[in-house]
């Protein structure tokens, strides 16, 4: 174990990451430092991420681990900051919606797409109006990723269609729940039999 938590140092990333992989495996919680001092150096959004989620295979439900959490979601750093808030909705159920929400309209664009991550994976229908709500001032890139968010919670077919969302919403939308996996994958379906319809 101790020369793993070396290669955490070592130069090559890849090599750092097969180290961390490893000490997560092995459960070795002593060197959940060293993993968070390698993560501090790191500015891929996307290793940030998986060595936070790294992290959070390894610490679990540990309240000193929630506490660093919501401590970097005051940070700076934008990959931590998204990363943070990302996991706090993933692993940590609805216990920190409102914060999500409070950020679902963060300047920062990639902070509101991990916002909205976040709360994908919740799955609570708490979740589906605000989602309408901020849609309505998304464009580009960021208007396809709130569909396809309300897709997956809902199974509506407006795509990025915001006023249809919001009719939806402020008519039958209110009193919806959140469909099932099974509810999910028929609505899934339909969908691909209309597009190779409009494609015919």
């Amino acid at each position: 174990l101790e020369e793993a938590r070396e290669l955490l140092g070592d130069e090559d990333a890849s090599v750092r990451t097969v180290a961390c992989e490893f000490l997560v495996r092995r459960g070795d919680t002593e060197s959940a430092p060293v993993i968070e001092a390698m993560m501090a150096e790191l500015s891929d959004p996307v290793r940030v991420s998986l060595v936070m989620d790294q992290l959070g295979r390894l610490l679990g439900k540990d309240g000193a681990w929630e506490s660093r959490l919501l401590a970097f979601v005051e940070s700076d750093d934008e990959e931590v900051r998204n990363a943070a808030l990302t996991q706090l909705g993933r692993d940590r159920g609805t216990a920190h919606l409102d914060l999500l929400l409070e950020n679902l309209s963060h300047q920062s664009w990639s902070t509101r797409l991990a916002c909205l991550k976040g709360l994908l994976a919740m799955r609570d229908r708490q979740v589906i109006g605000p989602l309408v709500e901020q849609m309505q001032e998304e464009y580009g890139r960021m208007k396809v990723e709130f569909a396809d968010a309300l897709f997956e919670l809902t199974g509506q077919p407006f795509r990025t269609a915001q006023k249809s969302w919001l009719a939806w919403y402020e008519g039958e939308g209110k009193d919806s729940d959140v469909i099932s996996l099974a509810e999910l994958e028929k609505a899934r379906e339909r969908e691909e039999l209309r597009r190779l319809k409009q494609v015919t």
